[in-house]
Order: structure tokens, then sequence, then C-alpha cells
């Protein structure tokens, strides 16, 4: 009686062990659309700050996968209005940002992270203000954009549930961030 008992042991954990083997996978790909990325950065633009001699504007975020870099570029265009007296009027330019990828592993959320300002074209704006608005992209970028989720894992999918995932790996594909998490 008691050989079985252990035996029964022995198998029940054999067996768990072979289900978790076989029904949880040792990773997970997930396949995040250009587009999906677009529409959730786009709902928090424009974005305003006011200085004590300018006011800076960010509108109008366009997202592209680079596949060279494998980050993601998001360009923008600004409209800096200067104080009277400076220059009069909105002076129109661009912003141009990439970014990598981070992972939360406790909510299970994707987000935009590691930004960093590529080009700005705010001609003819005198250099001191260049500077403030450098300033306002990089703090603006990292307050709003890198807090902003863009996937987060489905809890009714059996994959997703119950595993506490690692950022493993990210690739730009096909106009598709594929990201990859392991155990």
């Amino acid at each position: 009686m008691k050989k079985s008992i252990i035996l029964l042991g022995i198998m029940a954990f054999i067996a768990s062990i072979l289900i978790a083997i076989f029904v949880f996978p040792r990773q997970l790909v997930i396949n995040i659309p250009q587009m999906q990325i677009q529409e959730k950065i786009e709902t928090e633009f424009p974005l305003e700050k006011d200085l004590v001699f300018l006011t800076a504007q960010l509108k109008n975020p366009n997202i592209n996968l680079d596949q060279t870099t494998e980050r993601v570029t998001l360009s923008l265009d600004t409209a800096v209005r200067l104080k009277p007296g400076i220059i009069n009027g909105e002076l129109p330019g661009m912003v141009s940002l990439s970014s990598g990828i981070s992972y939360e592993a406790e909510v299970g959320t994707i987000y935009l992270d590691d930004i960093k300002i590529e080009q700005i074209d705010l001609e003819p704006l005198p250099q001191q203000a260049i500077g403030k608005v450098t300033d306002i992209v990089n703090a603006l970028s990292s307050d709003v954009i890198e807090s902003v989720p863009i996937h987060t894992l489905d809890d009714n999918k059996v994959k997703q549930r119950g595993v506490k995932w690692i950022l493993k790996d990210v690739a730009i594909a096909d106009q598709e961030l594929v990201v990859t998490l392991g155990r």
C-alpha cells in the first residue's frame, strides 16, 4: 500500500511536469501591427508645454517601424510660439524620435522606451530657443510617450495567462513589431 502511494505520487509529479512542458510554452511571440501602435500613440496628442518665453506644441504623430535599426520611429509636427518681441507668429517644424521597447512583467504590458531625438528641424529659431524646445521634447517623450501601453497580454488566452514572461527579443518584419517573450 505504501509503495503504491509513493508510486502514485511520483507519477503525479511526472505528469504535472509533462503538462507544464507541453501546455505552457517556453516562449510567446506577439505581433503588434504598426497601425495598432499608431492608434495608441495618437490618443495622447496634441501635447503643449509653456515656458517663460515660448510655447511648444507637438502634434500629428506618425509611427514607422524601421527594419534596419530595429527601432520604432516617431515623426511629429511642431509649432513653436515665442513671446512677442523675439519672433512674432507661429514657427512650424518637425521632430523625429526613435524608440526601443520595454516590457513590464507585473502587468504584462509592452511600452515604447529609450526615446531618442534623431532630428529637430525648427529654423529660423534662435539657438537658445532650439535648446529649450529640445528639453520640452525630451520631457514630453519621457512623461507621455513612454507611459502609453502599446500592447497588454490577454489573460483570457491560455498561452498568455499565469506565466511571468521576460523580454527576449524585439524585431521588425512586415510592418509589425515582433516581440518575443520567454520564461
